[in-house]
């Protein structure tokens, strides 16, 4: 009985939710927990954790990534304005800037900021962002090659400036940054063959300076990605913890009546009806006095193994509500449907066969009371039509399922009768 219930569950609070809606299995939570935990984090996540990461990332830095493909185009769209006056770039060198800055640079980052306004959570508007910074650094060094060409010098430190803003602002992955590195170091070796430097000392110290900045990117890129997925991943724990019952691992009383409007409204919207139980372990305080409470607490996680095997479809939920109170909310479920799957339910608890006295009739057992729930019904009127069918369960003797049209009946349905 040592076993932890199945951890996973869904977060139902839009406040509680960085995108969308996403469950956690024991092994994932595990992987949270040691990437908060540990002093070296993993760079990477499993497939569906690194998924949800990476649309959190991108949402949260979501306006600062656009005034940031913004600001390019401003720059270089405005060029032919500032750009004779301030630079007194030669005129035959004005037309292949032009062509670079109108053809290149402001199209690839105009599709980019359209990208990051309408759709910031998608993985290809970060990747436009980087393959524009990626273009916006080749571009520069390749101004840098004509200016030499027509005897006008660029700041050799200006293509630096690309990759430094946006692994200090925009906050890409790791693997991203490193990408945007690499384009600078190779644009940089093309642009040192075609464009040789001169050997002096004003020359070495740039390239020192160079060679710092992109040390002290390449750092910053590593510690800004695990601070980030550390970051995130409290969050999820912190979540976790809100919504999750610590015992069983089932969702809470919170995650219950979250879950229920949100499955109101799909049943609303798609006219189809729900199915809520309300399952209550049968003299469950002789259990603890008899056994101990730790034997007890393993009962209720045993009870919830079983539990979550009727609550597998991503709408279905089953949680605790507290001690030895239990429900399950079936979406998309037909009463028929749910009364023979609460009734198979009360029967798989009774197989169990988990004793607590000497006797035969010292045995774990369960009632319940599950009752359709139409989509227009208050939470509080479909508990009360459920837990006065579970009340009339525990008068008719327990150990069995007491279901819409069962209270007129001189005998309530039995769990085995199924």
């Amino acid at each position: 009985m040592g076993q932890r219930g199945k951890a996973g569950f869904g977060r139902f609070s839009d406040a509680d939710r960085d995108s969308d809606s996403l469950s956690f299995s024991p092994k994932q939570i595990l992987a949270l927990d040691r990437c908060v935990n540990r002093r070296r984090p993993s760079l990477r996540f499993e497939p569906r954790l690194e998924s949800a990461f990476g649309r959190a990332n991108r949402t949260h830095s979501a306006g600062v990534r656009l005034l940031l493909t913004l600001l390019p185009i401003l720059l270089f769209g405005t060029a032919p304005i500032w750009g004779p006056t301030l630079m007194d770039v030669p005129k035959s060198l004005t037309a292949p800037l032009r062509i670079i800055e109108f053809a290149v640079i402001v199209p690839l980052f105009s599709l980019a900021s359209y990208f990051q306004w309408r759709w910031p959570q998608w993985a290809v508007s970060e990747r436009l962002m980087v393959l524009a910074a990626s273009v916006q650094t080749a571009c520069l060094f390749w101004m840098m090659v004509l200016g030499r060409a027509h005897g006008f010098a660029i700041d050799p430190l200006i293509p630096i400036c690309a990759p430094l803003i946006l692994i200090a602002f925009c906050q890409p992955r790791l693997s991203q940054s490193l990408f945007v590195l690499v384009i600078y170091l190779i644009a940089a070796v093309i642009s040192t063959h075609l464009m040789p430097r001169d050997d002096t000392n004003a020359d070495v110290m740039e390239r020192v300076v160079e060679g710092v900045l992109l040390l002290i990117a390449a750092g910053s890129a590593l510690v800004g990605d695990q601070f980030r997925r550390r970051s995130w991943a409290a969050r999820q724990l912190l979540a976790v913890q809100a919504y999750a019952d610590p015992l069983t691992g089932l969702a809470n009383r919170r995650a219950f009546e979250d879950h229920y409007e949100l499955v109101q409204r799909v049943c609303q919207r798609e006219r189809k009806q729900m199915y809520l139980a309300l399952i209550d372990l049968d003299h469950f305080k002789r259990v603890n006095d008899s056994m101990g409470h730790d034997f007890g607490d393993g009962v209720l996680v045993e009870v919830s193994l079983v539990l979550a095997h009727y609550a597998r479809r991503p709408l279905d939920l089953a949680a605790r509500l507290g001690g030895e109170e239990f429900v399950l909310l079936l979406h998309d479920c037909e009463g028929r449907v749910g009364d023979t799957r609460v009734r198979a339910l009360i029967q798989q608890i009774e197989a169990l066969h988990i004793a607590y006295g000497a006797d035969d009739s010292s045995q774990v057992t369960a009632s319940a009371g599950g009752t359709a729930v139409d989509a227009q019904m208050r939470l509080a009127d479909a508990y009360r039509k459920a837990d006065n069918l579970l009340y009339e369960s525990k008068r008719l003797g327990r150990n069995r399922a007491t279901v819409d049209g069962d209270e007129k009946k001189p005998v309530a349905v039995l769990a085995g009768s199924v």
